[in-house]
Order: C-alpha cells, then structure tokens, then sequence
C-alpha cells in the first residue's frame, strides 16, 4: 500500500514550477543628457550560487518597450551576496528630453522564465551636468593674461603648471619638484586639446596650442583666462587648425578648459574638464580630451589593465614600429590598457572616467618626445551651438606607487562602460539594433558607430550590431542590415 501510494504520489503530482528571478532596482540616475546609470541586484532562486542576466527596456515592458542594455547580476550587494549589477546606459536620442519610463527584467540561469524586477520608473530631462556647472560657475574673472601658473601636489611631490600666450593658452610647462616634463619644440608638443571632424583626420583637426607651421606667436586666439591664485586655472581660446584648412590656420572652434591640481583624496592627480563649442553641425568627432607631449626620457613603458588593475613592463610584441612613419615605437588604441610614462624617478598615468575613451602611447626618438593621449569617439549629429564637455585626470606618483594610486583613482568613479543589449539573450530582428520593430537609418548608423569603434580597438562583443553573431562588427553586417532595409521598405 505505501509502494502504490509513492507511486500515485510520484507520478500524479504536479510538476514543481521553477521559482521566477527576484531582485531589486535601487537606483536610476540621470548623470548626463545621455547617460542613465541603473544598479540593483537580481538572482535566480533555482540557482542562487548562478549569475543572473538583466535586461532594461524603455517605455513600454518586453515585446512592446525599446531594449536599452544588459548587464549580468554578479557584483557583490549588502547582504544579497555576489548578486549586484551596475551599469551605464548611452541614451538614444529619442529619450534624451521629456519623460520615460524604465522596465528592468531578471532572466532564469536557463533563460527559461524572466521576471519583471522594476515594473515601471519614471525619469526626466530634469538633471544638472556637474560639467557644465563648473564652467557656468567659475572660480576666477578671466582678463587677457594667457600666462598663467598654478601649484599644488604632495608636500614630497610639488607639481607647478604654466600656459603661454605663445601656445594659445596650451599647457606649456609641467614641473615635477622643479623637473620640466613637456617638450615643448613646436606647437604641438605641449599638453593639449584636439579634435577631428566628421572622419577627416588632422585634415580637419582644430588644435589648441595653433597651427604646425606658426612661430613665435599661435594662430590661436586666447580669449581669457585666470587662476584662483592657487590649483586652478581656467582659459578660453578659439583653435588654430594643426593642417590649413580651406586656406584657415585659425577654426571657428571654440573651447574652454578648468585644470585643477589635486581634487579630494587624490593630491597627485590633475584634474582636466573641457568645454568645446560646434561651429557648425557635425556628424563625429575623436576628440583627444588631452594629449600630453614629454620629454624623451620619459620612455620607461608600463601597461596598466583597466579590468583587474594589474600593472606591468611593457614588452617588444607590445610595440607597433615606425607606426605612420611619425613613431618609432607605439602603442595603438586600447580602451583597455593605459600606459603609465616614467623617467625612473617620477610616472605619468592618463585615465577618463567617460564611456568610449581609447588610449595610445607613442614615441619619437626624432623629435625626442613621448607622448599619451586620452581620445574619445563619439558620433554626433551636434548642430551648431551645441556645447561638449569632457572630463579626464593625469595621475603623478613615483613608479612604485603609481598603480597604487591610478587604482584608487578609477575606484572612486561609478562604472561608466556601456554594456549593448546581448544578442544571445533576447534575439532582435537581424538589421534592428536598437530593437524598435523598425529597420531603418537609424539602426544603419548605430551599425556603422559600433563598426567604427571596432576599428579603434573598442571591444563591441556582443553587440546587436553583429547581426552574424561572429563576434565582429563588420561589413558583413552592413550587408545584413542593407537586405532587410530593403525587404523592410518593401513589406
């Protein structure tokens, strides 16, 4: 009798329903006009020693909403154990301005349930950019004094900073305990911002410091500056074109920086906002956000990795030769790694804490210089008017504690590195990147800014451009997105 009861019980009974994912959204910020930062924590209860994936929608929940990213559950969170997920959403233009909602989903280990996590929040256009802020909220009263000079660092480190007139207002001058640092020969070699516009390299390329050909004065026009009399200084200056540009040696471009020496907890690192105005409608920009030029016996190269902030010598495989024929020795984009500059006695480390930002190294026994170069890509439009702001840090130290510090640095900021919707969670129609239903232009260009960053040595894993699941944004794709273009016009 109990054996026949064990097996009424075993095959009548009702199957045991897997437990949905649970999870929590703490947060949704609005940091940027295009930027949303999300972060909670979301587990599978059938597999609660298992990451979990996470999917955000917009306006509408899924099969209706716009799928904005993905992130995997799998940071640690208060009591919730490693089961915490973070991240920074670009924001299409579309959402942008006015009121939108959020639908953030929790999917099984085994992908077969979803649950939704945050049925529906609200954000707006109703935030304030701390970048624009500080440049509406100056600290000095700018007069038409370009040589301006600020102090500051560590009571061992002393760290003083110059601009010239000469240069446009550029940073001319770096001293490390009274060590020069920039090699300043020509108007390029100083610590400076640039720009190129819609693709055309130093073709279109308005540069700070002037024109390659100017002498003892800058085709850059300096239209004000000042200092608080200690670490901070400002200056504003209309930009010289590096190459003529239809005859031009001076852009209508114009750009505004603050450099601060020393922020909170972090005395050795200088801090760089820049300000930069469209003078026309542009559709892409890679903007150097700066580049620092130093003297040739900076060639010490070490490689610091932005994923487990390891830190080591860098290796002859490292090095690209005779690189466009500028460098002898470089180290080509990297959205990954840094490279840290020494002279034995002193190391220099760029970081940005902004989405999209790539690092080169290069050097040039020739004109005996070294240089870093923090660079960001961004694909526009921008009309003409439209301000760009930026924010990146140079980091001084000794070599034994520069990772320590680059380290510290970085952990202070949120994650800011966008995560695209996976392909192999949710399938999109192939040729529909941002998943509206639609195949149009627009998806074109998300395909086309996702191949461009691939070419840059910006990892676009899994992204929804790669409708070919290759794990490569490329031309193939192009030609999966212009076939369902056609056959979507055509249904």
């Amino acid at each position: 009798m109990i054996f026949l009861l064990f097996l009424f019980f075993v095959f009548i009974s009702p199957p045991v329903q897997a437990a949905t994912p649970e999870g929590w959204v703490d947060t949704v910020v609005r940091n940027s006009a295009t930027n949303l930062h999300i972060s909670g924590w979301a587990r599978d209860p059938d597999h609660p020693d298992q990451p979990t994936e996470v999917h955000i929608y917009i306006d509408g929940p899924y099969g209706s909403g716009t799928m904005l990213g993905s992130s995997v559950a799998n940071n640690p969170h208060s009591n919730i154990g490693n089961h915490g997920f973070s991240l920074n959403i670009n924001l299409p233009a579309q959402f942008q301005t006015g009121s939108h909602t959020i639908y953030v989903y929790g999917l099984d280990v085994n992908r077969s349930n979803h649950s939704l996590i945050l049925p529906g929040k609200k954000f707006s256009d109703n935030w304030q950019n701390p970048l624009e802020t500080a440049f509406n909220n100056l600290f000095c009263q700018p007069t038409n004094n370009a040589n301006l000079t600020i102090t500051g660092g560590r009571s061992n480190l002393n760290t003083k900073l110059s601009t010239t007139l000469t240069m446009g207002g550029a940073i001319a001058s770096l001293k490390l305990n009274g060590l020069e640092t920039v090699n300043i020969n020509d108007h390029g070699r100083e610590i400076q911002y640039a720009f190129q516009i819609d693709g055309q390299g130093e073709g279109k390329n308005p540069t700070e410091a002037g024109n390659l050909h100017d002498g003892d004065t800058s085709s850059s026009i300096f239209l004000g500056g000042c200092t608080d009399n200690k670490n901070r200084l400002y200056t504003h200056t209309q930009m010289g074109y590096w190459h003529e540009h239809n005859g031009l040696k001076t852009s209508p471009y114009v750009m505004e920086k603050i450099v601060q020496i020393g922020i909170p907890d972090h005395p050795n690192a200088i801090k760089f906002l820049g300000k930069f105005t469209m003078a026309e409608n542009v559709k892409t920009i890679i903007i150097e956000i700066p580049t620092g030029y130093h003297t040739i016996q900076f060639n010490k190269i070490s490689l610091f990795n932005l994923q487990d902030y390891s830190i080591r010598d860098s290796v002859d495989s490292d090095f690209q030769k005779n690189l466009w024929g500028v460098y002898d020795l470089a180290i080509n984009q990297s959205s990954q790694l840094i490279p840290v500059l020494s002279n034995g006695s002193y190391s220099l480390a760029p970081y940005s804490p902004m989405p999209n930002v790539f690092y080169f190294f290069g050097q040039s026994n020739q004109g005996k210089t070294t240089k870093w170069n923090v660079a960001r890509y961004h694909v526009g439009p921008f009309s003409k008017g439209d301000n760009y702001y930026t924010e990146s840090y140079l980091v001084i130290d000794t070599p034994q504690n520069i990772q320590a510090s680059l380290t510290k640095l970085i952990k202070s900021f949120k994650p800011t590195s966008t995560q695209p919707p996976s392909p192999t969670s949710i399938p999109l129609t192939p040729g529909d990147v941002n998943g509206d239903k639609k195949i149009d232009l627009i998806d074109y260009s998300l395909w086309k800014e996702q191949f461009i960053l691939g070419e840059l040595g910006i990892k676009t894993l899994s992204s929804p451009a790669d409708f070919n699941q290759d794990n490569k944004v490329n031309i193939l794709d192009y030609s999966i997105w212009k076939q369902a273009y056609i056959n979507f016009l055509n249904s």
